[in-house]
């Protein structure tokens, strides 16, 4: 009797995950804790892992992302991309205004060049005396041209023509003013003067001003914009200097 109620405590301990050595009498089974320690590690990482509980033991918790937290970090990316992309946008326009004002400012600058130096103003007829310049004219806001002055009379006439800048991506020049000598501006905008014409002409490095009401002025100033308002001015004094400046 006393060994049938012995073999039936060992068989329930046994049960229960433990093992009698002869050391020791019984002890926890080492194998289970490793089995458990497994399937912790290579059960997939949600917020509560599918080990089956089990006598002894407890679910492992593994840290995650639940789907609210998912959508509040994709629509701060959203938000936060849309706001990258209208600025660069804005930047790209305003770097395009700007270098469309440098062009400009080259293109008066090449007028200088070419009626200070000895420079053939029409091909193969031996003629370097003409004077050269840029000419601006009201309603022709998408355009402006370089011309060789072939009669001297520095302004720009049908046929002295060279070259014709046309102006992109929807820039235009929405004014030219003239400088008096008083500091008063005649400008397109105000319907003062109709054409600009700037001229260079040899020796002198001076630039000379010509409009519809006349030639007494001590400097002028283009102005240009993009269709997001965005404007830049191009200024040129009596004394042949050209600065380009922004709002």
């Amino acid at each position: 009797m006393h060994t049938l109620f012995s073999k039936m405590l060992y068989q329930k301990k046994r049960n229960n995950g433990y093992t009698s050595t002869p050391q020791h009498g019984v002890m926890p089974r080492a194998f289970s804790k490793i089995k458990l320690l497994y399937k912790c590690l290579v059960v997939p990482k949600h917020s509560l892992c599918s080990v089956k509980r089990h006598k002894n033991t407890t679910p492992c918790l593994v840290s995650g992302y639940t789907l609210i937290e998912l959508l509040v970090v994709i629509g701060i990316l959203t938000f936060s991309m849309g706001i990258i992309i209208v600025n660069q946008s804005g930047f790209n326009r305003s770097i395009l205004l700007k270098n469309l004002a440098y062009e400009i400012a080259l293109s008066v600058r090449e007028a200088q060049v070419y009626g200070l130096a000895v420079f053939e103003s029409q091909g193969g007829t031996d003629t370097f005396a003409a004077g050269y310049g840029v000419h601006f004219e009201q309603g022709a806001s998408d355009y402006y041209i370089l011309f060789a002055d072939l009669n001297n009379n520095r302004r720009y006439d049908s046929g002295e023509g060279v070259e014709t800048f046309q102006l992109s991506r929807n820039n235009r020049i929405s004014d030219f003013c003239a400088t008096t000598s008083t500091g008063a501006e005649n400008c397109a905008s105000t319907g003062s003067i109709s054409y600009l014409d700037i001229v260079f002409e040899r020796p002198n490095p001076d630039a000379y001003f010509r409009t519809n009401l006349g030639s007494v002025y001590g400097g002028s100033r283009i102005t240009i914009s993009s269709p997001s308002g965005d404007t830049q001015e191009i200024g040129i004094l009596l004394t042949g200097q050209i600065t380009v400046r922004g709002n």
